[in-house]
């Protein structure tokens, strides 16, 4: 792995982190978050395969999804990410 693809890996592996703690925060609301668990382990495989393309597509889902979510659990602000 050269040195442009380790910083990559990590420009996207910085998302999870951040994207797993709104779900928690979400999940202890009650709303249901398995859609938004499921695209976070698609993430973390299109990471993993090093398919870049399909991880900007789950990220921006997951963005959008993390909004409507946190709404619906009555979250202010919208996700941390805007």
């Amino acid at each position: 792995m050269d040195n442009l693809e380790k910083k990559t890996n990590l420009f996207y592996k910085d998302y999870l982190p951040e994207v797993l703690a709104q779900i928690e925060e979400i999940k202890e609301t009650g709303v249901d978050t398995s859609e938004l668990e499921r695209l976070t382990t698609s993430l973390e495989e299109a990471i993993n395969n090093k398919d870049y393309l399909t991880a900007d597509y789950l990220i921006e889902t997951l963005l959008s999804e993390l909004e409507y979510a946190r709404e619906k659990a009555g979250l202010s602000g919208g996700s941390i990410f805007f």
